[in-house]
């Protein structure tokens, strides 16, 4: 199965909006839309988000108020820029606050993780964060 490109993913991710309420705010209605979310996006991995990352799993903890991607990069860590996590931080605070889902999860409390596991070293943790 050929990886999908991140551009599929956030037509994905409006479609789920647009069947769910965007006004969710009591604890059981974010975690339905978190579950929701992470259903519609769990049966398209991998997901290409790049020429050597992947989108390898998303799993969402309704009781730890979490969402979580897993990413495979397919790069040694050693290898890798000293501005490396930088470059990761704001390339996913702009995906999951430029995502009205999961930036509204994000503003609840939510907490949105990026894994990333690269082919050697210890894996990378990104927390997404949105401002104002």
């Amino acid at each position: 199965m050929k990886p999908l490109r991140l551009s599929v993913l956030a037509c994905a991710l409006a479609a789920t909006l647009a069947l769910t309420s965007a006004h969710a705010k009591t604890p059981a209605e974010l975690c339905s839309l978190a579950n929701e979310t992470v259903n519609t996006l769990s049966g398209m991995v991998p997901i290409e988000v790049d020429s050597v990352t992947q989108t390898t799993g998303i799993a969402n903890d309704c009781g730890e108020t979490r969402v979580q991607f897993q990413r495979s990069v397919d790069l040694d860590l050693s290898t890798m820029e000293s501005d490396f996590k930088d470059f990761l931080e704001a390339q996913d605070n702009e995906y999951a606050c430029g995502d009205a889902t999961l930036k509204q999860l994000i503003g609840a409390g939510w907490t949105v993780r990026f894994s990333y596991r690269f082919q050697s070293g210890d894996p990378v943790v990104i927390e997404a964060k949105c401002g104002g």
